[in-house]
């Protein structure tokens, strides 16, 4: 994966390099169709000499554009190696396998929460409502703390 990384690196940073190139071309061009304009004041030496640059110029950018076209095809076409395919379809499988897992961590979460709701219910409804109704009625005993406590069923 990090060999495919580095190759794509180095392609789009030769199809950078070569559109700078082309760019500066174009700057040159403009500055040669410049002094073109100029020299078509001038003599006719002059003239035929930003001619023959600028010519030269627009060649040399057609010929960077026909290799960065050919460049970019070159590398839209490459197949992917053997080894970073494997790495793909292992890096799926275990993409796979971490989502089943997290959604099985999620439902035994709920699960777990919804059982806790449950045993905190059950404990409500047969100890606290027990307490409630103990503290209501009046204690016909005298404070006996070692007496243990009346039992009462839950309905």
């Amino acid at each position: 994966r990090a060999c495919v990384e580095g190759r794509l690196m180095a392609a789009t940073a030769e199809l950078r390099d070569q559109s700078e190139q082309i760019e500066v071309l174009r700057q040159a061009l403009k500055a040669a169709a410049a002094r073109e304009e100029e020299a078509s004041r001038g003599s006719s030496d002059k003239e035929q000499a930003w001619s023959r640059e600028l010519a030269r110029a627009r060649a040399e950018a057609a010929d960077l554009a026909r290799q960065q076209e050919q460049l970019l095809a070159r590398w839209r076409a490459q197949e992917p190696r053997p080894q970073d395919v494997e790495l793909m379809n292992e890096l799926r499988a275990e993409l796979t396998r971490q989502v089943f897992l997290t959604e099985q961590a999620v439902a035994a979460a709920s699960d777990a929460r919804e059982s806790l709701r449950n045993c905190d219910e059950a404990y409500n409804q047969r100890f606290v409502g027990v307490r409630a109704v103990e503290a209501s009625r009046p204690s016909t005993r005298a404070s006996t703390p070692s007496s243990p406590r009346p039992q009462t069923s839950s309905p």
